[in-house]
């Protein structure tokens, strides 16, 4: 997975998901599955709210071929993802 974050818009939208000034940072990974609901892939994050977690999961889905990720915080996963459409 191609991790290029260096494009100004990318990097405005991160900065979206920092935390305030003093507030604590908490430390997700994103988990990217597969056709075959397996782990191809994973990207860490940091982010102020479970909340914004979960936008920046889905922005990085977006950016990939993958067709869902699960998203953790610690040792619980609290979500998942999907870039196929409800039918």
């Amino acid at each position: 997975m191609d991790n290029r974050e260096s494009n100004p818009e990318k990097l405005r939208r991160l900065s979206e998901h920092a935390a305030p000034e003093g507030a604590a940072m908490s430390s997700y990974r994103c988990y990217f599955l597969d056709v075959t609901d397996h782990t191809a892939a994973d990207h860490f994050v940091e982010c102020a709210t479970d909340d914004l977690a979960q936008t920046r999961a889905d922005e990085l889905l977006a950016d990939t071929e993958y067709p869902a990720m699960k998203l953790w915080m610690a040792r619980a996963s609290f979500a998942r993802r999907s870039n196929i459409a409800s039918v």
